[in-house]
């Protein structure tokens, strides 16, 4: 499977992470629950076979990623594939409304919007390339090349459940 995905150039699913490059926290955390509940399976085996494999196929290593190790403790446990993407997205929803929640209570939003206004660097828009592999939609990734504007203002909301501001419009 690895191979067919490498000559492909697919990426393969449950490694690699945008942030945690070195190994994902989540991942080690996740198998323990599982084993301990008893419930690490033939999915999660073959997650951990892959993640000991593929770097004789890719050159380099990959971390297992949350997503990962999430969709094979989903299958151990009789989630059907095809039902595992909604229970991520109920699970991704509760993790959105804990960061609501952290903000209201201990909000830095806006200080973090000012630090990034105060220390990006953005190119003219004519030293950008003239298309996009994206329609030019631009891109939220740091340093992608491909990025044709600036990046429009954060909304931040004043208050939960109630009024908006745009922050950085005049």
């Amino acid at each position: 499977m690895i191979r067919t995905r490498v000559e492909q150039s697919l990426f393969i699913p449950g490694l690699g992470h945008p942030v945690h490059k070195d190994g994902d926290p989540r991942t080690p955390v996740l198998s323990r629950i599982a084993a301990e509940a008893g419930v690490l399976g033939n999915s999660l085996r073959l997650l951990e076979a892959i993640d000991r494999i593929h770097p004789k196929f890719l050159g380099r290593r990959l971390p297992v990623n949350g997503a990962g190790v999430c969709g094979a403790a989903l299958a151990d446990i009789g989630i059907p594939p095809h039902l595992t993407r909604g229970v991520s997205l109920v699970l991704r929803s509760a993790d959105l409304l804990g960061h609501i929640a952290e903000e209201l209570r201990s909000p830095i939003g806006q200080q973090d919007y000012n630090a990034v206004d105060r220390n990006a660097e953005y190119p003219p828009v004519n030293d950008q390339p003239e298309a996009s592999p994206n329609g030019g939609l631009g891109s939220i990734i740091p340093g992608d090349p491909w990025i044709k504007v600036p990046p429009t203002p954060w909304i931040v909301m004043s208050q939960f459940g109630g009024s908006s501001t745009l922050s950085g419009v005049p």
